[in-house]
């Protein structure tokens, strides 16, 4: 009996020990993720969007990210949308990898989804982005007109968004075929403009995770005095992706440049950068 007594007080000892560290582990984390997600609210809140009119409209982010999301490998991100003129005008992610050394890697993956010019905004001390060209929105043929009434007319998107697919080229031997499309919009915006009725911003996502790779924005318009179905595609990924919708040839959209500091102005509707390498204590309080 005294034999066995010896085990038995030493692995109550060693449970005894490993249970702290183990609770202090996940608190860590906790406090590191709140840190992360405070981070990313304070760099959208920094960020000024404008639309180049007569009134330079400025563009309205709210406190709290559309959506939130994580990947393997470490990877995680809080998706804002920027809304004015009675529409989604611009989707962007603040991220973060965790490096070898414990820092966190923050990026930026911005794409703008305005019909007209957007003025000239300062990511940081280096590098402007000026999208020097407007994103298009194609109509829909075949289909019936919005409703008047926005829950009828989100039922309509939501069968709309489900007649798009999308997939992607992860590397030369992983592609992933289709793209799975969350239920409802990340964001929408209904009313607010004469033009714009309704919009709405859905995303497809990865199999990896909860990732966005496109984004696919569904809006109901007036078009000389007739209310019309159009849609506009963003992707979100540097990654070679495709899309097919209906009867109509599959559309492909080749890789995009990585663009971490490698140019002063950034042109393209598009981009995705690293901004900066923090360690835990340079990030924002975890309050």
């Amino acid at each position: 009996m005294k034999r066995l007594a010896v085990p038995v007080i030493t692995s109550t000892l060693v449970l005894l020990c490993l249970a702290p560290r183990q609770s202090w582990s996940q608190e860590n984390a906790i406090e590191e993720n709140r840190r992360l997600q405070n981070t990313s609210r304070a760099k959208a809140r920094e960020l000024e969007f404008r639309i180049d009119d007569e009134s330079s409209t400025e563009l309205v982010v709210g406190d709290s990210p559309v959506m939130t999301w994580t990947s393997l490998g470490g990877w995680s991100g809080d998706v804002f949308a920027w809304t004015g003129k009675g529409r989604v005008q611009v989707v962007g992610c603040i991220g973060s990898h965790k490096l070898d050394d414990g820092r966190y890697e923050i990026f930026q993956e911005f794409h703008s989804l305005a019909d007209e010019r957007v003025m000239a905004t300062r990511l940081d001390e280096s590098q402007v982005w000026i999208p020097r060209t407007s994103i298009e929105a194609k109509p829909m043929t075949g289909t019936r007109p919005p409703a008047r009434s926005p829950p009828q007319r989100l039922a309509q998107m939501r069968l709309l968004a489900r007649s798009f697919s999308f997939g992607m080229r992860v590397s030369e031997d992983n592609v992933e075929q289709e793209l799975r499309l969350l239920p409802q919009p990340v964001a929408r915006v209904v009313g607010g403009s004469d033009r714009v009725l309704d919009s709405a911003l859905f995303a497809y996502v990865s199999s990896s995770g909860t990732d966005p790779e496109v984004f696919l924005l569904i809006e109901a318009r007036d078009v000389d005095g007739q209310s019309v179905w159009t849609y506009s595609i963003a992707r979100f990924t540097t990654r070679e992706i495709w899309m097919s919708h209906g009867d109509h040839p599959v559309v492909r959209i080749d890789e995009a440049p990585y663009l971490g500091g490698t140019t002063e102005r950034i042109a393209e509707p598009y981009f995705y950068r690293v901004e900066s390498a923090l360690p835990v204590d340079e990030l924002e309080p975890a309050e």
